[in-house]
Formats: structure tokens, C-alpha cells, sequence
């Protein structure tokens, strides 16, 4: 369900343009298999955010097929990337599609270092992974839940923190997620919370289509009342795709 009019969604959407073939490509097959990614006017917007805050260190949850992963990675040249799935079949097909990205060189690459050396994709529960590293002192998301990627992002390095954050993993627990990222973030990080209006859901019980959408129906109004009143975060909500809250770390 499109949460405005369908007409200014048909106009917007035809403005969209890919960054690149293989994006295109990559993009069409998620679509048609149904696997959900970032939504084009998500993209556009996520685009001009990278290209105003030309962030260094990119943190992402939820990578599904890699496809946004790619996407920051063209749009911002200059960052590395660390990106968490908890699914192990869409880890595995992330790699797949990063490692077919690699061979369209200077699509993706900037100064000759890789997308291998870029991205990091990181195996299981991206709060817990954070959590951990925070009271470990260190974010090396290395050992036997780590997949692919260079050393170099974040390894033996205490608390590094990250520009630009990209929320799009489990719907019911944004709260949890920001929480455990929170010590990552310093001021003028931007975070992009993606899917915040759940299909309209968010805004009105009218538009719940199931009872068990209703637990993170009430989740994502908590979160959203959550990142409104914190002191330390500017925060608006955009009707742009399913919904996205953008907050920027005081």
C-alpha cells in the first residue's frame, strides 16, 4: 500500500533513475522475487543524504540481498560499510551479489580499493552484536559471526563511530536497535529509519490488516515517540516510501 496518493507516487516514481546497470539489475530481481528493499524515493532521498554528509563509516541493519549496501557504497566512494543481517540464506546471497558487484570495478570502487575492503557483512542479531562489542570496548565484528569484508573497518579499535546509520531490520524493535547503536553515534551522525509508517499502520488502526501487526504497530509509535522526545537527536518523520524517521545526534 502506498501511503500518499497513488498518482504522486506513480510521478516520483518516474523520476527515479539508478545509479548504475548492475543496481538496475539487481533491484528488478528483488522486486520480482519479492524480497523486500529500500524503496526507489527511499533511495533518492538516502542518496542525497550520502552526498550532503559524505559519510566515512556507514552502519546498516537489515542488509537482505545487498542491495542498499551497494547502493551506499556507489553513492559514497569514500565510506566502508558494515552491515548486519541475522538471516544466514540472505548473508549468503549478500556476498554472492557483492562479489559479482566487485567485477564492475570502478562502478563501485573509488581509488582502486575493493568492495571486498569496503563492505563487511556481518551474520546475527545486530543489537546483541552491538551490545557486545560496546561492552567488549571495541566494534572489531570480527570472529565466527563475521563474513567477507576487510579487517581494517573498525578491527582492534575502540568504539569507532559511525556517520550514517541506515535502520531496516526487525519492524518491532527499532527502540532496542537505537539503543544499542547509540554509543556508536556522535554529534551529526545522521540515522534513517526506514518503514516507520508500516504501511499506514503507524498512524491508524485503520489500516491494520492483521492482529499480529498490531504488537509492532504499537512498537513503531513507541519508537517514533521515543526518538521526538529525546533531548540529544533532532527528529522529523517524512511520508517518503513507507515512511522514514530522520534524526540527527545533537
Amino acid at each position: 500500500m502506498n501511503i500518499t496518493d497513488e498518482r504522486v507516487t506513480a510521478y516520483l516514481q518516474g523520476l527515479y533513475r539508478p545509479l548504475n546497470p548492475f543496481l538496475s539489475r539487481l533491484r528488478a530481481e528483488a522486486e520480482e522475487e519479492g524480497i523486500p528493499i529500500i524503496l526507489r524515493d527511499t533511495e533518492t532521498l538516502v542518496r542525497s543524504l550520502l552526498a550532503i554528509r559524505r559519510p566515512e563509516r556507514i552502519l546498516e541493519i537489515g542488509t537482505a540481498v545487498g542491495y542498499s549496501a551497494l547502493c551506499f557504497a556507489a553513492a559514497a566512494p569514500q565510506a566502508e560499510i558494515l552491515t548486519c543481517e541475522i538471516r544466514p540464506e540472505l548473508v549468503r546471497r549478500a556476498e554472492a551479489n557483492i562479489k559479482k558487484a566487485e567485477e564492475q570495478g570502478d562502478l563501485f570502487c573509488e581509488n582502486g580499493k575493493s568492495l571486498n575492503r569496503r563492505i563487511r557483512v556481518v551474520c546475527g542479531d545486530a543489537a546483541e552484536t552491538l551490545r557486545q562489542a560496546h561492552v567488549s570496548g571495541n566494534a572489531a565484528f570480527c570472529g565466527s559471526q563475521s563474513t567477507g569484508g576487510s579487517k581494517e573497518i573498525s578491527e582492534n579499535e575502540e568504539n569507532p563511530i559511525f556517520d550514517f546509520i541506515f535502520l531496516d531490520g526487525a519492524h518491532g524493535h527499532y527502540r532496542a536497535m537505537w539503543q544499542a547503536f547509540r554509543p556508536f553515534c556522535a554529534s551529526g551522525t545522521v540515522v534513517l529509519a526506514d518503514n516507520v509508517l508500516f504501511k499506514g499502520m503507524t498512524a491508524s488502526e485503520d489500516f491494520l490488516d492483521c492482529h499480529r501487526n498490531r504488537t509492532i504497530m504499537n512498537r513503531m509509535r513507541g519508537y517514533l515517540t521515543y526518538v521526538t522526545e529525546l533531548s540529544d537527536a533532532e527528529t522529523s518523520v517524512l511520508s517518503v516510501g513507507d515512511g522514514v524517521a530522520l534524526s540527527v545526534i545533537r
